[in-house]
């Protein structure tokens, strides 16, 4: 059987790829050098007997149709040899570290002796090419991964720029920016306007004096708190510096501002803090008029907040 291939050995033991010749029966008739080192079959060993008592994995089924393709088409044909449908299992001798044991192959099937039903099966090293893929999948997955924190960061940054770190509240620069965007809009009127409630902790500095920093700390954060859980949804809260907090309320008119303001006042009034016991705080409100800017509506709400001091502190003015 060999002495038909005798005149082609030399050409394809010099082939840098592996090479056999095989019928549709898949006979093995020729097994080259590569194949001989990288598989440690010898050609005479395997040579006119089937490939399946080598290597049971391959799906013959499937192969078998390639190869009849392949003859009757006289044309080459791709054998798809991926992990799920193995062609011959090839060890990777690489002394180098290498995400793959075993070779990825790239198998061509080509008409060779049509009368006689057999093809020569061409078969190549391709796990560099693989490996270098699944690199370069892995790093692209590290860059994603990576991306994903950087986002998180900054958003992480851009919540801490806008954040009172004591009360994680809004701080003044959000406060400010806001308070631009609802002075640029044009649908406020007389009826349906906005305002600003200035809220000011009565008695600050004697509480950090008689109770020390730490109690004062406290009860900034309890204030947060409690403003936190009575403001209605959509209002913007925030502190402003020190022992003052600012809210900004939208859709009112002087009546339903006055008497957010008030309720405010009431849920600071009850709440009863741990090492300290009561506290109040005094309320200045404003409107937003035709005309307004951030300094004139701030001036009118500092100047009812200095009024509800001057007129006994725990209680809301409006200017």
């Amino acid at each position: 059987m060999s002495e038909n291939l005798e005149y082609c050995t030399i050409v394809f033991d010099s082939l840098e790829n592996g090479t056999l010749i095989i019928d549709e029966n898949c006979i093995v008739w020729a097994w080259n050098k590569w194949l001989e080192i990288n598989t440690g079959i010898s050609s005479e060993s395997i040579i006119g007997k089937s490939l399946e008592l080598f290597y049971p994995e391959i799906n013959y089924r499937g192969f078998q149709r390639k190869i009849r393709t392949t003859l009757r088409l006289s044309t080459p044909t791709f054998y798809d040899a991926s992990l799920s449908n193995r062609f011959i299992t090839i060890p990777r001798n690489k002394i180098s570290t290498s995400l793959l044991t075993t070779m990825q192959l790239q198998v061509t099937i080509s008409p060779y002796i049509a009368e006689m039903q057999r093809v020569m099966v061409s078969i190549h090293d391709i796990s560099d090419l693989h490996e270098l893929k699944m690199t370069l999948q892995q790093k692209m997955a590290e860059i994603v991964h990576l991306n994903t924190i950087l986002t998180k960061d900054r958003k992480r940054i851009e919540i801490l720029s806008i954040t009172d770190p004591l009360t994680k509240l809004y701080n003044r620069q959000k406060l400010n920016d806001v308070l631009e965007m609802m002075l640029l809009r044009r649908h406020w009127n007389e009826e349906n306007s906005f305002g600003m409630i200035i809220t000011d902790v009565d008695y600050f500095k004697k509480v950090n004096d008689t109770y020390g920093h730490q109690v004062g700390d406290k009860v900034l954060i309890a204030v947060a708190n409690i403003l936190s859980q009575t403001i209605r949804t959509g209002d913007i809260l925030a502190r402003w510096g020190g022992e003052e907090f600012v809210v900004l309320v939208s859709d009112v008119d002087k009546e339903k501002i006055c008497f957010v303001a008030e309720k405010l006042r009431t849920a600071i009034e009850q709440m009863n803090i741990p090492d300290m016991g009561t506290i109040t705080a005094s309320f200045g409100v404003s409107l937003f008029v035709e005309g307004d800017t951030d300094e004139t509506l701030m001036y009118r709400s500092d100047l009812a907040l200095y009024r509800a001091k001057k007129n006994g502190r725990n209680r809301v003015e409006f200017s």
